[in-house]
Formats: structure tokens, sequence, C-alpha cells
């Protein structure tokens, strides 16, 4: 754990109460991560339909999916549901099974030599992850 006083001396802010330090952890850029899985998704011929909320998915008697959405029912062999954790009534399922876990993102300028940088969910000082 970092105390507000080692925060600060990583930070140079006071604006921080405390974060937890796990040297051995490791992230990757979401955005880039996802961006990376959709071309590989569409290079294998998968459909992405994006900004069209589905209201409802149906398993069909004959096999597949019939996925109701804002702009109209979508059939589908397979159906991958890319919630970011925020699963609305369309996918009951997935509401009961998943927990929303606090991400807080820590960003500082240079200072002093010592470089923080961003990434989803921490701070990484000096190649340390501190979640705060």
């Amino acid at each position: 754990m970092l105390s507000k006083n080692d925060l600060r001396a990583e930070l140079g802010s006071d604006y921080y109460h405390g974060a937890l330090l796990d040297p051995l952890s490791a992230h990757l850029h979401v955005g880039k991560y996802v961006h990376g899985l959709a071309e590989a998704a569409e290079r294998a011929g998968a459909q992405i339909h994006e900004r069209n909320a589905a209201t409802a998915l149906h398993r069909i008697p004959e096999g597949g999916f019939l996925v109701e959405t804002l702009h109209g029912p979508i059939r589908a062999k397979q159906v991958m549901a890319a919630t970011d954790a925020y699963t609305d009534k369309a996918m009951p399922w997935f509401r009961k099974r998943l927990i929303n876990v606090g991400s807080f993102v820590i960003v500082s300028p240079s200072r002093g030599g010592v470089r923080a940088s961003s990434t989803q969910g921490c701070v990484i000082v000096q190649a340390h992850c501190a979640y705060g």
C-alpha cells in the first residue's frame, strides 16, 4: 500500500490519499486490444453492429440466435455480447453474473525526470502499477 505521502513522492501531487502498488502486475491498452479483436473478427467473417443496442436475445430452435436491436432484428449463428460490464435488461443471464468493479486512472505530467503514464485502471510510475 502506498500512503498519501508515498504517493505524493511518486506523483508530486497531494490530491490522492493512497493506492495499492503491485510491482508484478501488467496492463494493456484496452482500446487498442478491442480494436485488434474487432479487426481479427471481421477478417474471420464476423459482422460487427456498433451503435445498435440489443434489446433482447433469443435462441432459435433450429439453431442460432435472434438479436432484437434498435434498428431491427439480426439473425446470427453465434453472438458475442460486448457489454463493458454494464448490461441492461436485454441480457438478464449476463446481468446476474457480472460485477462492476471501479477502476480509476491517475494521470500526472512528467516531473523531475520521472514520467508517470496512464493506462486503463492504473498509473505506471517508474514501471510500477498503482491502483487508486
